[in-house]
């Protein structure tokens, strides 16, 4: 699997360029084994997207993409309830006021609940952001203008979309991964096989 982390949101003109931040990318790597027990979290989600800071409404921006998570050793163990991997993807933003930058309309960071990151939304007369990514649903776009020809109201110019959910990889031994105890697993996974060697 390439180490590679999330991309950014993208954005849309006139306005938009607070955008999502994409999920980092780790790798763990031990000769012995890896265990992550009763608290421990590696998240690297992308991050909500938002509406440009102007005193009108603007253009949401996109969600930052999930990122990757690779852990390598001969077993892996993930045991217990506050237990988690995650990287999903983050929601986009709605179209909002944003004064001064205030934190309005921002969409969700990936997070670590099993619910998709919630796009972000000023309040019912203005558009909302799309819905990130998780291993069980695809993210949604952001809405268009509608009726509004040519975008041009305060609350139709647009939302960002959410973005996609991000992979994580295990390499053991025997290709397994002990996920036990109501350890949690929020992106896609596979695994594969590691290869020891002495010097």
């Amino acid at each position: 699997m390439p180490l590679r982390g999330g991309c950014t949101g993208g954005k849309a003109p006139p306005g938009g360029y607070i955008v999502g931040s994409g999920g980092g990318a780790i790798q763990i790597v031990s000769t012995t084994r890896i265990e992550i027990t009763d608290v421990g979290v590696i998240d690297a989600g992308g991050g909500g997207g938002m509406a440009t800071p102007r005193s009108n409404g603007m253009p949401g921006t996109g969600g930052g993409g999930g990122g990757a998570i690779l852990l390598e050793a001969p077993s892996i163990t993930l045991r217990g309830a506050a237990v988690g991997l995650a990287a999903k993807g983050g929601g986009g933003g709605g179209t909002g006021e944003n004064l001064n930058g205030t934190a309005q309309a921002i969409g969700e960071n990936g997070g670590r609940a099993d619910a998709p990151a919630q796009g972000g939304v000023y309040n019912a007369a203005f558009l909302k952001g799309g819905n990130g990514g998780t291993a069980q649903v695809g993210p949604t776009a952001g809405p268009g203008c509608g009726a509004a020809t040519p975008c041009a109201t305060t609350t139709k110019h647009g939302a960002g979309g959410g973005v996609g959910v991000g992979r994580i990889r295990f390499n053991t031994r025997d290709r397994t991964v002990a996920i036990v105890d109501g350890a949690r697993v929020r992106a896609p996974y596979t695994s594969g096989t590691i290869t020891l060697q002495t010097p």
